[in-house]
């Protein structure tokens, strides 16, 4: 799939990889904030309650990562990679295997022009700290994909960005006492796990401390 040519047409519909992060780190600073002082009415649900303290034992977490995809940012910028057809979200939920054993990518509603480490995070590792890619299945997803230049820096900038991604809309207080929220939080990675080998290598991204 990385190896197809981008047409025109494709090039001009599709959008680019990462490109929402400035709001998604507002969006979860501006989250993180709202639970660190919460308004009274907030904390009004024992579910509004136990996610505000949750969150609390995640807060350095968090700050780590949003720092982390502002610092890996910048070396996106200066640095671009090849921008190829990325699904985006290329997880085994989205995978059909065929009566021939044909394999088949489904769900592309997520599909962005970037670069492979886009898609290949989900393998090189994985991107949930409870369900992580084992040496044997890493080593069999890379032998079909082929040779790779993957770069880790750029890796480690997308899995930062799809593991803070979301938190400014999931984990808010639900009406209905629903908990996704809540375990969303409870499930976020360390940032060493999350961001393997580029934040550990940069320990004035690690060292931060939450303002």
């Amino acid at each position: 799939m990385h190896a197809v040519p981008v047409a025109d047409e494709v090039r001009r519909l599709l959008p680019a990889g990462g490109a929402a992060y400035p709001s998604i780190v507002a969006g979860t600073r501006a989250v993180a904030e709202r639970l660190r002082d919460p308004d009274p009415d907030d904390l009004a649900g024992p579910l509004a309650a136990e996610l505000a303290g949750v969150w609390s034992g995640v807060a350095d977490r968090v700050v780590t990562l949003t720092r982390g995809v502002e610092r890996l940012a910048v070396d996106q910028r200066v640095r671009p990679g090849p921008d190829v057809v990325c699904h985006g979200d290329p997880h085994l939920g989205n995978l059909l295997l065929g009566p021939d054993g044909q394999v088949w990518l489904v769900d592309w509603d997520d599909a962005v022009l970037a670069p492979p480490e886009c898609d290949l995070m989900f393998v090189l590792g994985g991107v949930l700290a409870f369900a992580p890619v084992s040496a044997g299945q890493q080593k069999a997803a890379l032998a079909g994909y082929g040779a790779a230049d993957i770069d880790p820096a750029r890796l480690a900038w997308f899995r930062c960005a799809t593991s803070t991604g979301g938190v400014d809309r999931k984990p808010r207080p639900s009406a209905t006492g629903n908990n996704k929220g809540k375990e969303l939080v409870r499930s976020l990675p360390p940032p060493t796990y999350t961001a393997p080998g580029a934040l550990r290598q940069d320990p004035g991204c690690a060292a931060e401390s939450p303002p």
